[in-house]
């Protein structure tokens, strides 16, 4: 038989969803402002979630995109306020210049702790956007507009594109890699291809 031959011809993954919504409810820290853990380990005993680096705008912003694009499926309310929770963690990774940071610990001001990293505003983009689109929220709408012009200041500008020269910054300044992977940027094949913005 077939993969396609085995697919209903009405697939329901409503309860699929539902386990979905459980892990979402059940993954972040209350004891860290809704913080999501990254990290876990499913084989140990007893299984457990842990905390990493990841955890600030990549998983916050996942989490947020997943809660509403999740619900739609589930329809229903169950965990609201552990959604609640994480999407006021991911707002709070934010600081003037619109850019998302790592670093908050529980007790520590965001606005003074912590790196830029360019993988996690994307990953927040997605959930500021899905959220805005969801709830049509001008609140939300600012963040979003923020984090283009603050994406735009940081950007370096060669020429009829913007680049990125390195995955994060920190106080405001690049911060290099030790090994520099990609080479020569004014060689590289990003450079040679990057978009105007």
């Amino acid at each position: 038989m077939q993969a396609r031959e085995r697919i209903p011809d009405t697939l329901d993954l409503t309860d699929r969803a539902k386990l979905t919504q459980h892990y979402f409810i059940n993954n972040p820290d209350p004891s860290q402002n809704y913080r999501p853990h990254f990290g876990g380990n499913i084989l140990a005993a007893p299984p457990y979630y842990s905390h990493s680096e990841w955890d600030f705008g990549d998983v916050s912003g996942r989490f947020v995109e997943g809660f509403i694009l999740n619900r739609i499926m589930v329809g229903d309310g169950e965990g609201m306020d552990v959604e609640k929770g994480v999407r006021d963690f991911m707002l709070s990774l934010f600081r003037e210049d619109g850019l998302s940071y790592r670093g908050y610990i529980k007790g520590l001001d965001p606005a003074k702790v912590g790196d830029m990293y360019l993988w996690d505003q994307g990953r927040v983009l997605y959930g500021l956007v899905t959220w805005f689109l969801k709830e049509e929220d001008a609140r939300i709408e600012k963040y979003i507009q923020g984090m283009l012009e603050g994406l735009k200041k940081v950007a370096l500008y060669e020429d009829d594109y913007a680049y990125f020269p390195y995955e994060a910054m920190y106080e405001g300044k690049y911060v290099q890699p030790r090994y520099n992977y990609w080479g020569d940027m004014s060689q590289s094949l990003w450079a040679a291809t990057g978009q105007p913005i």
